[in-house]
């Protein structure tokens, strides 16, 4: 049976709903679906008619309809193989809240929370749902999957840059997550340049930005002044000097990433960039600027994709749950 040898990893995240078909042996993916069915959207819908279903069972219906196209594309009956679910799906507005484990967490062994639901005639396949991971101070769902299926190429002591929407930068010692600190940058970006004071300097060029002068320019003022007044100088030099749309685009963009980078303890220490290339070629570029003292290793979007899968198959081996 199908169910024996293979498990789904489900990363559902605020915006995105992916599946994959993973072999148990080889951890090879077979099949992959993604949509945009995000907890965000899903949660929403729901909310329109609740109570009826449960919030559970409603997410377990988008659940298996994303299963019933995975079965049609793979050509599998999939009735019957575990889902292993983690991200945004793993809090309030998702299938099921799951308590957040407390660090430190071991990146080879992790003890992370996780509850399991039986499957049904409704819903076939049972999901084991994968909580996240906490400071004092911070949260994090989903980054800290990445991370586990990653543990063999990471340093043993270092810290994980995820840009993003809410970047992320992760302290490693001893193989341990020790500490993390959650930055706003893509989020602020987009809300400076789309619903700001600042959204007619920008136009409405959607190009990715590049690290060029401007950028740079904006990453060096974040380092030397006050990020508030630097970003209404933005709105001023383009009434004043009909300054350039896209190259605003560019200041915003380092002036932002500057302001996150600011806070690395300068030195020699490793440094894990993670994520989409044109991000990583911002980062880098700024790194440039604010210390040129770190030592930088890239992991590509795809090496984060394909790491997902490899560490739900690792905690529901730990969780030694028959199947």
């Amino acid at each position: 049976m199908i169910a024996d040898t293979h498990i789904i990893s489900c990363d559902w995240g605020t915006s995105n709903f992916r599946l994959y078909l993973v072999e148990k042996a080889s951890l090879d993916i077979r099949a992959t679906l993604e949509k945009p069915w995000g907890v965000a959207a899903v949660y929403a819908q729901w909310e329109q008619g609740r109570p009826i279903p449960l919030q559970t069972d409603y997410f377990r219906t988008v659940l298996a309809k994303g299963m019933a196209e995975l079965s049609q594309n793979s050509g599998l009956d999939l009735n019957g193989v575990i889902v292993v679910a983690s991200g945004m799906v793993s809090s309030s507005i998702g299938m099921l809240e799951i308590p957040y484990a407390q660090i430190p967490l071991a990146i080879h062994h992790p003890k992370l929370n996780y509850t399991f639901l039986e499957g049904s005639k409704d819903y076939p396949n049972p999901v084991c749902i994968v909580g996240g991971i906490k400071t004092e101070t911070d949260v994090m769902r989903g980054e800290e999957i990445q991370l586990l299926g990653l543990a063999d190429m990471l340093p043993k002591n270092g810290c994980c840059i995820l840009p993003g929407t809410h970047s992320k930068h992760i302290t490693i010692e001893n193989d341990k997550v020790t500490h993390f600190k959650t930055f706003m940058t893509g989020e602020v970006y987009g809300l400076m340049k789309n619903q700001s004071v600042l959204k007619n300097s920008m136009g409405d060029a959607s190009d990715p930005v590049l690290p060029n002068d401007h950028f740079a320019k904006g990453v060096a003022h974040a380092l030397s002044g006050n990020v508030l007044n630097h970003l209404f100088q933005i709105r001023a030099l383009d009434l004043l000097q009909n300054q350039d749309h896209q190259g605003n685009q560019a200041y915003l963009s380092g002036l932002l990433i500057g302001t996150e980078l600011a806070s690395l303890k300068n030195g020699e220490q490793s440094l894990v960039l993670m994520g989409d290339q044109n991000l990583l070629k911002l980062y880098r570029s700024a790194l440039e600027i604010t210390d040129s003292r770190f030592l930088v290793q890239t992991v590509t979007a795809k090496d984060m994709d394909n790491a997902i899968p490899k560490a739900h198959a690792a905690v529901l081996h730990q969780t030694k749950k028959k199947i």
